[in-house]
C-alpha cells in the first residue's frame, strides 16, 4: 500500500508523459521521475477488513486516488481547480495567477 501511495504522490508533482505529433516521447526510465526518501512525508496507513469482497492488492488502488487527492487538496488551499496534473510549480503558479 504504501508503494502505491509512493508513486501516486510522485505523480501528482512530478510525472509527466510528453508527445509529439507521432509518438509519446516520455520513454526513458533513467529520467523517471519519484520522489526521493528526504521528499516523502510520513505515511500512515489505516486499513479495514474487507475479506468478503476478495480484495488481494492495494499498491494500485492508493496510486489511483492520491493524485486527484492531491489536487483537490490544491483546490481547498487556493480556491482554483487544477485541469492536469502533474501539478508542477510552474503549472501552480500560472494558475495562481490567472485564477
Amino acid at each position: 500500500m504504501k508503494s502505491g501511495v509512493v508513486m501516486g504522490l510522485s505523480e501528482a508533482p512530478k510525472e509527466e508523459v510528453t508527445f509529439d505529433r507521432s509518438k509519446v516521447r516520455s520513454t526513458n526510465w533513467s529520467r523517471y521521475k519519484i520522489l526521493t526518501m528526504e521528499e516523502m512525508p510520513e505515511i500512515q496507513l489505516v486499513t479495514i477488513s474487507r475479506d468478503d469482497k476478495g480484495f488481494g492488492g492495494g499498491s494500485e488502488a492508493a496510486n489511483e486516488v492520491v493524485p486527484a487527492a492531491v489536487a483537490a487538496a490544491s483546490f481547498e488551499a487556493t480556491g482554483v481547480w487544477a485541469r492536469r496534473i502533474p501539478l508542477t510549480a510552474g503549472y501552480v503558479k500560472e494558475l495562481l495567477q490567472n485564477g
